[in-house]
């Protein structure tokens, strides 16, 4: 059950929740509402230059089947480069309630039900490409996982309301959970996807698969690819390709050997 992208915002009014398994590709159903009462315009491709094909008004509810990233625009809920989609074309995310609810992108086709791989590496990858949480915001290791699995963490405060962590653990269930994975057994802890390896008899160290947990003793990730040298991995609470700093959701490729890799666990349904 993929688990996709959500505005981009400086202000948030309705934050992201999660959603049950077999849900993300359903239409969602939202309400638009403005700050002045005046409608909304839809349009017909995601930017503010595209033809206007027709209006919303302010209050109406909507039915959105995915969101596309185009044109930044400021409106009631905070500022956004995402555009919902419905039936008679885009308007703009920052006008639109969906009760934190997520949708898939336009460009994305769902994996296959029963291919629970490809939906935990559809989630990663496009979690690391979204900008409102593959990332630290607020302070020190806070972070969207830690904050939407409802772990307490450090107790330490936030900015933004977030929960801080050492949160590498924490992504990986998350993405695991929204692909449909049983995640029990595995807590904020690295060491506890060897455990649910174990515990599910898919604890391996060789040969690791997509979306296998690669498994460091303070470390955990969503294995993408191998070779019979390399792995390629997603991870957080890892080095951001941008700044250096440790807060980020990443994409590596080390070598099989020498680099402290443990072993792997392959999730199951």
């Amino acid at each position: 059950m993929p688990r996709f992208r959500v505005p981009i915002v400086v202000a948030v009014a309705a934050a992201a929740v999660l959603l049950p398994a077999g849900a993300a590709w359903a239409a969602v159903t939202a309400t638009v509402h403005t700050s002045s009462g005046s409608s909304v315009n839809v349009r017909s491709g995601p930017h503010t230059s595209d033809a206007a094909v027709g209006s919303v008004a302010d209050g109406a509810s909507i039915s959105v089947d995915c969101q596309a990233h185009g044109d930044t625009v400021t409106g009631r809920y905070g500022t956004t480069d995402l555009w919902d989609h419905i039936a008679s074309g885009y308007l703009s995310a920052a006008y639109v309630d969906a009760g934190g609810a997520s949708v898939p992108a336009c460009d994305s086709t769902p994996p296959p039900d029963g291919d629970l791989a490809a939906r935990i590496l559809t989630i990663a990858q496009q979690q690391m490409g979204d900008d409102s949480r593959n990332h630290e915001i607020g302070g020190y290791n806070c972070n969207y996982y830690t904050t939407a699995l409802g772990e307490p963490g450090t107790g330490d405060s936030c900015s933004n309301g977030w929960h801080t962590e050492e949160w590498c653990a924490d992504f990986t269930k998350w993405v695991w959970g929204q692909a449909g994975a049983d995640t029990s057994g595995s807590d904020p802890s690295a060491i506890s996807f060897r455990t649910y390896g174990q515990d599910h008899g898919t604890w391996h160290t060789s040969g690791p698969k997509k979306a296998d947990a690669i498994v460091f003793e303070n470390h955990v990730g969503i294995v993408v690819s191998a070779t019979s040298s390399d792995v390629t991995y997603i991870s957080g609470n890892t080095t951001n390709p941008s700044t250096g700093n440790i807060d980020a959701i990443a994409q590596k490729t080390i070598s099989l050997s020498g680099t402290g890799i443990l072993g792997y666990s392959s999730p199951v349904a």
